[in-house]
């Protein structure tokens, strides 16, 4: 499985292919420019054990027996539904059927609408479950995205780098939201999070510099790192007094349970900070970007700084760092 990559660039479109029907199975995709969107976050660079996981994901994926149904590209799962593999058209507003060739679309497949600049509007059906990784990455003009309440899963870089998304409503059928779901909606300035999320993943709205602020409910007990690095919009960060796993003291998120910093939000004007005493971790990303802090303090409570925990912090000039660490 590829995981997502950030590049910057533009992205060559999938060429068009038409047909129609069961009649027509592909045993694989056509060799098109699909990014390899690797190590964006944990994933390693490089190894053995890595390369022989791309290969069996690739090989398995190449096995499948692929169908054509007008613009859409899909596979027939074991349950005997449709998991759209890939779309080929060039709609500006887009209703994804409920089914095709009579059987029930239950998955948006990786990649699947990845790169479709033409895009501006999507409504998913309500046969919909999962939304695979990447399944809109890169569609830079998508600015309305209907979830239904059928969906419980958003997948790794879903909407990722989707420039012109402003707004999104998650449905409260979603128990998980993945790494890099939301990164570089550089306009997305509006979120609902519901209360049948219980994980947000690494990195999931890192980089959407128009987002000014976020609600998270009591639902929500796992929150990965650098969630929210780089919005440097973002000023405000509401979590319930009694939330069992989060906590915000003048306005900085921290997660209770093993004491980390998770985020210092980007959009506060603040050019000095002092940690409090009794933080053990301070957690991946948790400053990243945060561009009006020129001082922080760390308490010698905190054993544990993680990586890129202060990058792209360009006014910061002095960080005192205790004894008490051992790991950076």
């Amino acid at each position: 499985m590829k995981k997502l990559l950030i590049l910057l660039c533009a992205l060559v479109l999938l060429g068009g292919r038409t047909g129609s029907g069961l009649e027509t199975p592909l045993s694989a995709r056509d060799s098109s420019l699909v990014p390899d969107l690797s190590a964006a976050s944990d994933a390693p660079a490089s190894g053995g054990e890595a390369d022989e996981s791309e290969e069996s994901a690739d090989a398995e994926e190449a096995e499948r027996e692929l169908y054509i149904s007008g613009d859409y590209e899909y596979a027939i799962l074991e349950d005997g539904t449709a998991e759209i593999t890939t779309y080929y058209g060039e709609a500006e507003a887009l209703i994804i059927p409920e089914t095709l060739d009579g059987l029930p679309v239950t998955t948006i497949g990786d990649w699947a609408f990845e790169g479709c600049s033409s895009l501006s509007a999507v409504t998913i059906p309500d046969s919909v479950t999962t939304i695979g990784d990447g399944a809109f990455a890169y569609c830079s003009s998508l600015s309305d995205v209907t979830i239904p309440d059928s969906v419980t899963s958003i997948g790794d870089g879903a909407f990722a780098s989707c420039i012109s998304l402003s707004a999104v409503t998650i449905p409260d059928s979603v128990t998980t939201i993945g790494d890099w779901a939301f990164a570089y909606c550089s306009s997305l300035s509006a979120v609902t999070i519901p209360d049948s999320v219980t994980t947000i993943g690494d990195l999931a709205f890192a980089y959407c510099s128009s987002l000014s602020d976020v609600t998270i409910l009591d639902s929500v007990t796992s929150i990965g790192d650098g969630a929210f690095a780089s919005c440097s919009s973002l000023s405000s960060i509401e979590v319930s007094p009694d939330h069992p796993a989060l906590a915000v003291i003048d306005g900085v998120l921290f997660s209770k349970g093993d004491r980390r910093l998770i985020c210092y939000p980007g959009g506060l004007s603040a050019s000095s900070y002092e940690i409090p005493q009794g933080i053990v971790i301070i957690g991946k990303a948790a400053f990243e970007g945060c561009s009006s802090l020129s001082n922080v303090t760390i308490p010698n409570s905190v054993t544990t700084i993680g990586e890129e925990a202060f990058a792209w912090c360009s006014s910061l000039s002095a960080v005192t760092i205790p004894d008490s660490v051992t790991t950076i």
